[in-house]
């Protein structure tokens, strides 16, 4: 069932509970007024017998139904009768007999004045009692009238009802297509969105109302999808570009190699080359699949507890091993007391490749010059200052420097992929820290990382650091 049609079943059955509710109310209060009216009638007729036949104690049958005639409105099948205090009948106006039984009489005594249905008459019984004598006055009559009337009402609210519901249905449906019309306008255009047409929008609704906000939301989203679907075709793109060109160079050579005969001393030289490239091959893979995993577990949360200190020593040392040229001063400034505080939550394998990242570029672009790296604590942070004095970057790469595969006009002479960065950024992201990039060309460049200490890691981010 669809929407429109659930909200019209809906929207009826409220107003059909609605109607319910209002039409027995007003059949109830109806029935109970016509009841109380009608015995206020009866007892009429038994206090005017009490008044005229009980004082004067001379109003015959004859004189009594004269002065109903003349004054009073005639009741169907009426019938007015008195009892003495041995429930004896002294007075009966018609032939009927109402056979009211002692515990009926009884409780007219008792209660003065009672009000009851026997059958399908209505009975209003009065206690009369002077100086000498006790009467009970009943006075009895069927409710034709009120009868056919409460039937006739009866009647006209169940079609009032039943016209009501298919006025409702009708106009229900009516209300819920022109409701949701605006949903179907948002489906016609999402249906014209493929992923060759991203950058359509959908325009819908009023900003204000849900629909609206569902448009502004849906457009929200499409522009994220936008953003993803570009990002992937040039990582893509950027990616089979970077894989080909080691490829091609180590075909390239090995090819040549096979051409014709070569001597020994160049057979080496060729699979130097290609060895060199195969190495360049493998590296850019292994950065995709770190990448490609780091994306993958975006919602990732790290439970180790890990020594920032500890780790860079690590990484000097095995740096050192790498390259026996480097020259890496590591220096640790402001140091806590409580060592504790430098401890943060974290993955070991990926923080150590982001910081591999940071500093293995420092040196390599500043050409096996002295690269300095401090850590520092302040304030429940802790920040790694990596500075190199090399090539720098370019102010116009700058802003593109953490984009994946992408490289440094400067830096075409150096070997590399272009995921170091982009890779270290989403590494440090995910760790709750943040990378600031600070460089000039031919001075030198200065990275900046911050993490949140596992004391504060709950209640800040490297974020309210920097």
């Amino acid at each position: 069932m669809n929407i429109k049609n659930r909200l019209t079943l809906l929207f009826t059955a409220i107003v059909a509970v609605i109607f319910t509710t209002i039409l027995t109310a007003i059949y109830l209060i109806s029935v109970r007024y016509s009841e109380a009216s009608f015995y206020d009638r009866l007892h009429e007729r038994a206090i005017i017998a009490s008044k005229i036949f009980l004082e004067k104690d001379q109003l015959s049958k004859q004189r009594l139904f004269e002065f109903e005639q003349r004054f009073l409105e005639t009741l169907s099948h009426e019938v007015l009768e008195i009892y003495d205090d041995n429930n004896t009948p002294t007075f009966i106006s018609k032939s009927e007999h109402l056979n009211l039984s002692k515990e009926e009489l009884d409780r007219i005594r008792t209660l003065k004045s009672v009000n009851f249905q026997k059958d399908n008459r209505y009975i209003a019984g009065l206690f009369y009692q002077d100086v000498q004598r006790h009467f009970v006055i009943v006075a009895s009559a069927i409710d034709e009238v009120g009868t056919a009337k409460i039937s006739k009402l009866r009647l006209v609210m169940i079609i009032s009802f039943l016209i009501g519901l298919i006025i409702t249905y009708f106009s229900g449906r009516l209300f819920a297509e022109k409701a949701l019309s605006p949903i179907k306008e948002v489906v016609e255009q999402v249906r014209k969105i493929t992923d060759s047409s991203l950058n359509m929008r959908v325009i819908a609704g009023h900003r204000n109302d849900e629909i609206g906000k569902l448009t502004l939301t849906f457009n929200e989203m499409l522009a994220r999808i936008q953003e993803a679907f570009n990002a992937q075709r040039s990582f893509t793109s950027h990616a089979s570009h970077e894989l080909r060109t080691p490829l091609t160079a180590i075909i390239g050579e090995l090819q040549m190699l096979l051409s014709k005969e070569r001597t020994a001393e160049q057979y080496k030289e060729g699979i130097d080359i290609a060895l060199k490239e195969a190495k360049l091959l493998k590296t850019i893979i292994d950065d995709l699949l770190t990448f490609t995993r780091t994306n993958l577990h975006d919602g990732e949360t790290f439970k180790e507890e890990l020594r920032i200190d500890e780790i860079l020593w690590e990484i000097q040392e095995e740096l050192l091993l790498r390259n026996k040229t480097a020259k890496l001063r590591m220096t640790f400034s402001q140091m806590p007391e409580n060592q504790d505080l430098l401890s943060i939550l974290g993955n070991r394998h990926l923080l150590g490749v982001a910081l591999v990242n940071v500093i293995e570029n420092a040196i390599k672009y500043s050409d096996n010059q002295e690269v300095s790296c401090t850590l520092e604590y302040s304030n429940f942070f802790v920040k790694i200052i990596v500075t190199d004095k090399g090539i720098g970057i370019p102010l116009s790469d700058l802003k593109h420097i953490t984009e994946p595969f992408y490289r440094a006009s400067n830096v075409r002479s150096y070997n590399g992929s272009g995921i170091g960065l982009a890779l270290t950024q989403k590494i440090i992201e995910k760790h709750k820290g943040a990378m600031q990039i600070f460089s000039v060309e031919g001075k030198g460049t200065t990275i900046s990382l911050v993490f949140p200490v596992l004391k504060n890691i709950i209640n800040k981010t490297a974020a309210d650091f920097t």
